[in-house]
Formats: structure tokens, C-alpha cells, sequence
């Protein structure tokens, strides 16, 4: 894990979180799934952790960003 970090200068949590947002927020978009369900498709077992991680990555709640324009 820490070769990962020196080579690339970041985790591979960090990269493994900001893959799995990233992929949230396309399928949030999608309006075809629920924020619970979004959340354990790309990986967490937790809709509050979700919620957490996805907030402190984009500012917004699953459900404010699926508001948003």
C-alpha cells in the first residue's frame, strides 16, 4: 500500500472512493435507481457512510445532487 502512495502521490482509498463517487454520480443522474441502492452498487455496505463520502467529495447530499440542474 505504500508503494501505491509514493508512486502515485495518493492512496489507493482515495482513488478506490473518488472511483466509486464518480460512478455514483452517473447512476444518481440516471434516475433509474434510489440513493440506498446507488450506494450498494458501487460498494458501500453503509447508505450513511455513502452519504458522508459522497458530501465531503462533491458538497451535496445523493439527493441534492440528484435535484441538482
Amino acid at each position: 500500500m505504500h508503494m501505491f502512495k509514493d508512486q502515485l502521490g495518493v492512496t489507493f482509498n482515495k482513488i478506490l472512493i473518488d472511483t466509486r463517487i464518480r460512478e455514483a454520480k452517473n447512476l444518481l443522474k440516471s434516475g433509474q435507481y434510489r440513493v440506498k441502492e446507488v450506494a450498494y452498487m458501487v460498494g458501500f455496505n453503509d447508505e450513511k457512510y455513502f452519504t458522508t463520502k459522497f458530501k465531503k467529495q462533491t458538497g451535496l447530499t445523493p439527493s441534492e445532487y440528484i435535484k441538482k440542474p
